[in-house]
């Protein structure tokens, strides 16, 4: 298992997280955006008309997160998932931004997955920046991140 990068300065903390609903040929993406004090800066929920498998729909919720972080522009990012092996392949040189990155238990990545699990049932992608509907901060504080 590689160790995480770690960084003394303070970093942006991207969960991300990936759904599949194989009876309707759809995936969902759930990224969360918090700072290092667990504020929110952004989250996005993207459904998708395609048939893929867990780890692959997991590494698509990592790429849609890097994008959204560049947006944001976030520049000194922690990412967390419950993914290891989609993680792994951060090992790929050539960011334009500081990363790190740290393998996480499920119950610590519930909001990217709820996330997920709620685009899931979107017509369109949703996301929000700095200010997130009540049931999303609700999410966030109830949550172990």
């Amino acid at each position: 298992m590689r160790t995480p990068q770690v960084s003394n300065i303070s970093s942006s903390l991207l969960y991300f997280d990936g759904a599949v609903d194989k009876l309707n040929g759809r995936v969902g993406v759930g990224v969360v955006v918090l700072n290092p004090e667990h504020g929110l800066l952004g989250a996005l929920l993207v459904p998708l008309p395609l048939s893929l498998n867990p780890k692959a729909t997991k590494a698509l919720a990592l790429w849609y997160e890097i994008e959204y972080e560049k947006k944001l522009g976030i520049t000194n990012v922690d990412i967390r998932g419950d993914a290891l092996n989609v993680l792994n392949g951060l090992k790929t040189r050539g960011w334009d931004f500081r990363v790190s990155w740290r393998h996480v238990k499920k119950c610590f990545n519930a909001v990217a997955h709820e996330l997920a699990r709620r685009a899931l049932s979107l017509v369109e992608g949703w996301f929000c920046k700095e200010q997130g509907h009540e049931w999303l901060l609700q999410l966030i504080v109830g949550s172990n991140v």
